[in-house]
């Protein structure tokens, strides 16, 4: 597409959704408790322990591109690199504000309309190092079976939703008219979520 209307030809630039890298894994472990297992703990015991599973799946991807619009920035590019370990400044947001006298406050610079571009026909450059944060979890599941016939079976399922509550931060602000710009306050996926669930196959 035309990012400006005096372009020669379309412009190519990442769409704000795109993840370069994504690793999906998952397992199923069959405990060898049980009837007809390599250790069989009686009827009772098999009863209690028996038939139990354990699955996991571990997601892992890249973070998405952080995009800013159409904005004054006359800062250094290579410092709008993205660190998601201190949330309350994740890039360097120094070169998008005017440091002359008539935005001498950080009250002033946020208001300041100089800010937001209209005219201009070069658009803010995509940086490499300016990502979302990237994705990892785990959910890990602990199955029982109870099998009352060879064809009716009652499946208990005790499953742990990010189960390491390992928090991943949300895309940081990117108006510098806000007061929270440069900053990610909120998280992007589910805290640590336990349920339990019955499936009664027949």
């Amino acid at each position: 597409m035309l990012l400006n209307p005096t372009d020669a030809e379309p412009a190519e630039y990442l769409a704000e959704n795109d993840v370069p890298h994504r690793f999906v894994a998952s397992g199923i472990w069959q405990l060898p408790m049980g009837r007809r297992r390599a250790l069989s703990l009686g009827r009772i015991g098999n009863a209690i322990l028996g038939d139990i599973s354990v699955q996991g799946i571990f997601n892992l991807q890249s973070g998405r591109p952080v995009s800013f619009g159409n904005l004054y920035y006359n800062g250094d590019p290579s410092k709008l690199k993205a660190n998601y370990n201190n949330p309350d400044a994740v890039f360097d947001t120094s070169g998008f504000y005017f440091s002359d006298s008539n935005a001498a406050t950080p009250a002033t610079q946020r208001t300041d309309p100089r800010i937001r571009l209209a005219n201009n026909v070069r658009t803010f450059p995509f940086r490499p190092g300016l990502r979302t944060a990237p994705v990892s979890f785990l959910d890990v599941s602990l199955v029982k079976t109870v099998n009352f016939t060879e064809d009716v079976r009652l499946q208990l399922r005790f499953e742990a939703i990010n189960a390491l509550n390992h928090p991943v931060f949300d895309r940081p602000n990117v108006d510098p008219t806000n007061a929270n710009f440069g900053k990610s306050t909120a998280q992007f996926n589910l805290p640590r979520n336990l349920q339990l669930a019955a499936k009664l196959m027949f």
